[in-house]
């Protein structure tokens, strides 16, 4: 699952749901809920996003991942190591806590 810059996410190259555009300097929270097969996404501390159903993608194993698609962009994928930007939602924890 993908959230593109243009607000498009994308299930197994599908649009599912149309978020806020980002660009440079903007932070994005993810959010996932596997009891439920959700995914939330949040921009730069604004509403978090209605959950995206995921529960297409099987049981896993799944990994957080980060990918740029333009050569020279650059971005920090930060699943708990060090103190999050965005405070989690209650009931959410890092990535493996």
């Amino acid at each position: 699952i993908g959230y593109w810059a243009d607000g498009v996410v994308y299930r197994n190259s599908t649009g599912v749901a149309s978020l806020a555009t980002f660009t440079s300097g903007d932070i994005i929270a993810v959010e996932v809920d596997f009891d439920g097969s959700l995914i939330y996404f949040q921009k730069s501390g604004g509403s978090r996003s209605s959950g995206i159903d995921i529960s297409a993608l099987g049981s896993g194993p799944f990994a957080p991942a980060l990918s740029m698609v333009t050569s020279g962009n650059n971005a920090t994928l930060n699943a708990g190591a060090t103190a999050f930007a965005v405070s989690p939602t209650s009931g959410f924890t890092a990535w493996g806590a």
